[in-house]
């Protein structure tokens, strides 16, 4: 339910020099998570960025990224408002939490609750899921 009526949901990416515009919401969505993958790895190769990453899909409470990181790359300590899975599909991550440090392999899932600060070191190059369950106030943002 939106809240907010005035702020519309944003449910299409406008493209960039790489990708072409695309829906984010529908009522089925099927992906190719192999194919994705080698194309964060292709940009990366491109722009000579040491990450990149996919908004998959973005609904009302859920959002799904594909992330790249090249080897020894990393995200800077957050807080995210929502609920995470964190999937990684290929290399190894690990995540520094106030309490722990969890190193996650492929096969492996993280679930962490809304408002644990983390970062993301990549030990390997690696590319994982990021399921986000999105605050009220995420869902009419960017």
């Amino acid at each position: 339910m939106n809240k907010h009526p005035q702020i519309q949901q944003k449910s299409h990416t406008s493209g960039t020099m790489l990708r072409s515009p695309r829906s984010m919401k529908g009522p089925a969505m099927v992906f190719d998570l192999d194919w994705e993958m080698l194309k964060l790895q292709s940009e990366i190769r491109e722009l000579g960025a040491n990450r990149s990453a996919k908004t998959l899909v973005k609904e009302p409470g859920l959002a799904v990224t594909m992330v790249f990181l090249k080897k020894g790359a990393a995200i800077k300590r957050h807080i995210s408002p929502g609920d995470l899975a964190i999937q990684t599909l290929t290399g190894k991550i690990r995540l520094n939490l106030p309490i722990d440090t969890v190193e996650l392999p492929a096969g492996r899932v993280l679930l962490l609750e809304r408002q644990i600060s983390h970062d993301v070191v990549a030990l390997e190059d690696s590319c994982f899921l990021l399921t986000a369950g999105l605050s009220d106030h995420e869902e009419h943002s960017g």
